[in-house]
């Protein structure tokens, strides 16, 4: 089994759902969180639809999706698991 290296957190803002900034740092303060970085591609897509299922397998870890603010929308207007158009 490999051994879990912490990577540096990135230095920079996102922009939350609701417009707030949040820093990268932050979404780690209540816990582990696993901060997935999702483009435009299919592989991107492919990586968004499986979300559901690793919070579902790692429970006590917190899964949170940055995605370019074009998807966004689109993102949270998909159900859980249902590709995009």
């Amino acid at each position: 089994m490999e051994e879990y290296v912490r990577r540096p957190i990135p230095q920079t803002t996102l922009r939350a759902s609701d417009g707030s900034v949040v820093l990268p740092a932050e979404l780690t303060r209540r816990g582990p969180a696993l901060i997935v970085f999702a483009g435009l591609t299919p592989q991107g897509q492919d990586v968004l639809m499986e979300l559901p299922s690793w919070e579902q397998r790692l429970p006590q870890v917190r899964v949170v999706a940055v995605v370019p603010e074009d998807l966004r929308d689109e993102v949270s207007r998909r159900p859980a698991g249902r590709p995009p158009p």
